[in-house]
């Protein structure tokens, strides 16, 4: 054997109450079993995929308030883009326990007056769900809607032409001390990139560009640092 594929599987926080995996602690028990593994299969290579733990907490997706209904006390929030470009965080179509992603509205992230929202997407099926019954910011039309967590099973494991909706253009923002640069691209569209960008929140540029829906993906600055970035208001 000249390869071992243990596999992936690495898992990243989702929901609420989960923790981050203690990769020190998993390190540690590998790198135990491996003075025997070389022993029996001393001509074997050891792969592991870790697509997800890599890039998921490195990407966000991004779609804006088209409508505001209120239907028997409940706030539902229209938007642009749902089960179509992000099918994981929807519930998988029509998952049996589903749970919600960590989903803000992003212009809205700190302060103001909240509620308790569902936000659901443009599609006529009632599995068109990225957030149920979550509180967070009031938000009106115009508003952004960003789902965390969405730099893995996002646009590529979704059904992009369901429906015949508009795909979404995918984003690479690169950090580099206060400025920034991003490079916009989708089908049918020639690739822009925006150099030197002095505001800190990528959901202003991509809406004054009217580039949503958005997946907008981290670059090797560090998926922390993205994360609070985006959410710097802007000057």
């Amino acid at each position: 054997m000249r390869l071992l594929n243990i596999g992936g599987g690495f898992g990243i926080p989702y929901f609420l109450g989960e923790r981050p995996l203690d990769i020190a602690a998993v390190g540690a028990n590998l790198a135990s079993l491996m003075d025997g593994m070389k022993r029996r299969l001393p001509q074997a290579r050891v792969a592991i995929e870790l697509g997800r733990y890599l890039v998921g907490e490195a990407g966000i997706y991004v779609c804006r308030v088209i409508d505001r209904k209120i239907s028997r006390g409940q706030v539902f929030l229209v938007t642009d883009g749902g089960l179509h470009h992000h099918l994981a965080a929807s519930g998988n179509f029509g998952q049996v326990i589903r749970k919600n992603y960590p989903v803000v509205v992003g212009s809205k992230v700190v302060g103001g007056e909240r509620e308790v929202a569902s936000v659901v997407g443009p599609l006529c099926t009632p599995l068109d769900l990225l957030a149920d019954n979550l509180a967070m910011a009031k938000a009106d039309v115009g508003d952004l809607i960003v789902v965390f967590q969405s730099g893995a099973y996002g646009l590529t494991a979704s059904p992009t032409a369901f429906l015949s909706h508009p795909a979404p253009v995918e984003c690479w923002f690169e950090s580099k001390s206060c400025q920034s640069a991003i490079t916009l691209s989708s089908r049918g569209k020639s690739n822009h990139s925006l150099e030197n960008l002095q505001c800190d929140v990528i959901c202003t540029a991509l809406f004054s560009l009217s580039y949503l829906p958005s997946f907008v993906r981290a670059g090797a600055s560090g998926q922390a640092a993205a994360q609070r970035r985006l959410l710097t208001p802007c000057s």
